[in-house]
Formats: structure tokens, sequence, C-alpha cells
């Protein structure tokens, strides 16, 4: 996860701020304070480019479908 945020110039701060505001700096309180958002951070939502290593993320709680053989 430490690495997902790495690679994101928002999330680091390294991106111009809209006028009168601060560069937004990610903290660990701010990932945890809501589960969206670290779903967000690993589905590549706050990177202009994603990383090579970046994986789709599903929901928290859902499962992948299994093929299911016929007469099973």
């Amino acid at each position: 996860m430490f690495n997902y945020v790495l690679a994101s110039d928002f999330l680091c701060g390294r991106v111009e701020p809209k006028q009168g505001k601060r560069p937004f700096k990610v903290s660990l309180e701010w990932i945890v304070g809501d589960e969206s958002r670290l779903t967000k951070i690993l589905g590549g939502q706050y990177h202009d480019v994603l990383p090579e290593r970046f994986v789709e993320v599903k929901e928290p709680g859902a499962e992948a479908e299994k093929e299911v053989p016929k007469g099973a």
C-alpha cells in the first residue's frame, strides 16, 4: 500500500495545488479513516499513470466468480 501511495504525485504533494490551497499530503489516518480510500488508492484512482505492478482491486467482500462444471 505504501508503494502505491509513493507512486502517486497527488498523494505525496508533488502536484501544483489549487490557488490558495496547500499541497495535499496523505496521512495514515486519512487512508484508514474510510475503507473506500484504500480501495481507491490500490485501484489507481489517485494516479496519473499507473505503476506496472498495479493489480485490479475488487470491492471488499467481493468474491471471484468460479466456473462450475456442468452436472455439479
